[in-house]
């Protein structure tokens, strides 16, 4: 029999599957003093007490995972959301809202939740193309996703697309092979960018940035074929702040990279959902889930000499001198202060400002008679 509280549940859970995992949340925070309104990322949901683990995974609908999991207490949520009464501290800990295999993949799924709401990367109904290059970040992008798919208060669905350059002995049989083995609908697009690359740069150049744009307008073209709403990149907290001081140190420019990106012509939304995890962590957890890492082949690949790798060095000795350095650049790229900077466009000359305020004080009478015609 179903409780009075799981009945108002069912309500919100149905209204909120169409809003959204950032009106979803947003609502939650309006609402913090009505726990029992709150969904988790699990579909199905019963009013059975759970009394073990495996009772707790049965409960929230969870599907079969990997042996030996680990129970994770992921704050702020814990079963009592779901219309139970508060239990004590020691029940609480043994009993949660979900399970992971491991604190680390508890941590990973937390943070790329939280970058979905922050920067609305996700929305129900989505059809997700994440760009698998076959490197640990973009495996961990869609181990991650693809972890939170089946977990969300919305759908949205995946496919993987990975790019071939063209370069000998790249292994994207593995890359298929293991997409295979896990369920993932995938998509595999071979390519001549490198012929190209080796024809358009000089003997000195540095490949990285071309081949990017390339491979990104590669990635467009696909989205397009099979009807992608968002291409889903992994670049991860080290990436950000990496190209935030290669463009400081040698474009003479200060920008980054947003988590939220729509193309000039509007057509496409490229979202970074790895924002707030770290590099270290992007390895531990593809090392940890078991998935094969390929390098891309390329020439340049790994080249210690080349600017990113240096800058990569800096950060690494800055954050083992000075903890919590790398929290405190990304926090910077969410804390711009354009006045203090000496870019015209942003923070005008005096002159200009006054020039300004003129012509608008000539303009005030004329707009208040064509206000005063309308009223």
């Amino acid at each position: 029999m179903i409780g009075s509280d799981s009945v108002r549940f069912s309500k919100h859970h149905h209204k909120t599957i169409g809003r959204g995992i950032p009106e979803f949340f947003a609502h939650r925070r309006r609402h913090q003093h009505r726990p029992h309104l709150y969904p988790l990322w699990a579909p199905d949901l019963t009013t059975t007490t759970p009394s073990s683990v495996n009772d707790v995974n049965s409960t929230i609908g969870l599907r079969a995972q990997a042996p030996a999991l680990h129970v994770v207490k992921v704050e702020p949520y814990s079963l009592h959301m779901l219309g139970r009464p508060r239990r004590s501290l020691a029940s609480k800990v043994d009993s949660l809202e979900m399970s992971y295999r491991s604190p680390l993949e508890a941590r990973i799924a937390k943070k790329t939740t939280k970058a979905i709401v922050d920067f609305n990367l996700i929305a129900d109904g989505d059809r997700v193309m994440v760009g698998l290059s076959g490197g640990k970040d973009s495996w961990a992008l869609m181990q991650t996703l693809d972890l939170l798919r089946q977990r969300a208060p919305i759908r949205f669905t995946l496919v993987a697309v990975n790019v071939d350059s063209g370069y000998k002995d790249f292994k994207h049989d593995v890359i298929a092979r293991t997409c295979e083995e896990r369920g993932w609908e995938y998509r595999i697009e071979h390519t001549a960018i490198g012929d190209v690359m080796d024809d358009l740069l000089d003997a000195n150049a540095t490949p990285c940035s071309l081949c990017a744009r390339l491979r990104r307008g590669v990635l467009y073209r696909i989205a397009d074929e099979v009807g992608a709403t968002k291409i889903a990149l992994g670049h991860h907290l080290d990436d950000f702040i990496e190209t935030l001081l290669l463009n400081l140190f040698f474009a003479g420019a200060l920008k980054a990279m947003p988590a939220r990106l729509v193309s000039d012509n509007g057509e496409h939304v490229v979202i970074r959902p790895l924002v707030y995890v770290g590099e270290d962590e992007a390895r531990a957890y593809t090392k940890q889930c078991g998935l094969p890492v390929i390098g891309c082949c390329c020439p340049a690949c790994g080249d210690l000499s080349l600017q990113r790798q240096r800058v990569k060095r800096l950060i690494l000795d800055l954050e083992r001198e000075h903890p919590g350095v790398k929290q405190s650049m990304l926090r910077a790229l969410g804390n711009v202060m354009p006045r203090h900077l000496l870019d015209t466009r942003l923070n005008p000359s005096g002159e200009l400002r006054d020039s300004v305020a003129v012509r608008l004080d000539e303009a005030t009478p004329q707009l208040l008679q064509i206000h005063g015609r309308a009223g």
